[in-house]
Formats: C-alpha cells, sequence, structure tokens
C-alpha cells in the first residue's frame, strides 16, 4: 500500500483520490471536500490513513492517536486506535513544526558551541 508520505510538512497532500490541507492549532492534514456534506464533516488524513490500514471505521468513543506524537507521521504503524477518554488524558507532545524550526535556528550556533 502506498501510503501518504507527510514528513516534509506540505500545506496540502493528495491521498487515494481526496485532499488534505494543513489546518488548526494543532497542526493536523483535514480532507477538503468540495460537497456541502463533506465540509461538515471533514476526515482526517489521520484517520482515513488508520481506516484503510484496519479496514474498518473508528468505533464511537475512540480516536486515532499518532504513537510518536508526531503528527505528521501518519503511516499506521504510528497510528493507534484508543478510546476518547484514554486520548485526551495523555501528556500534551510537542509541536513539531515548532521543534524543526528551532533546530533550523540553532543548527549553526551548534559548531560555534563546540
Amino acid at each position: 500500500m502506498d501510503w501518504p508520505n507527510t514528513l516534509g510538512i506540505p500545506e496540502m497532500v493528495e491521498w487515494r483520490g481526496a485532499r488534505y490541507r494543513l489546518m488548526g492549532a494543532r497542526r493536523y492534514y483535514l480532507s477538503q471536500s468540495t460537497t456541502p456534506a463533506g465540509r461538515k464533516r471533514p476526515k482526517g488524513l489521520h484517520v482515513a490513513v488508520w481506516e484503510t490500514a484496519a479496514r474498518r471505521t473508528i468505533p464511537p468513543g475512540h480516536e486515532i492517536n499518532h504513537r510518536d506524537g508526531n503528527t505528521f507521521h501518519n503511516h499506521p504503524d504510528n497510528l493507534e486506535c484508543l478510546p476518547t477518554v484514554v486520548h485526551r488524558r495523555m501528556p500534551k507532545r510537542m509541536d513539531m513544526v515548532k521543534v524543526r524550526a528551532n533546530l533550523e535556528r540553532i543548527r549553526g550556533l551548534a559548531s560555534q558551541w563546540h
């Protein structure tokens, strides 16, 4: 199966005929529908990937978690279905966009420090 590669963090990803745009403060990819019904309930790319790999829909009262905390790492091995109450009680993970931006900012300083 050809899984979406979002580790380069593009603004838009096309996967299996659907377009997903980078949205929200938590930085998830959400489906971009052309129909009014589709726009009311956008689906996250991580949800679509998990449902495709698991060959079923997410059970009611469950959410898809990124095991490594990186919301751009949407490979099925990194996704797990958890009860909503468990998922929402998990500690917040780092914002990988901010982490990568900070690493780029300080990379040149590392050689000076060493």
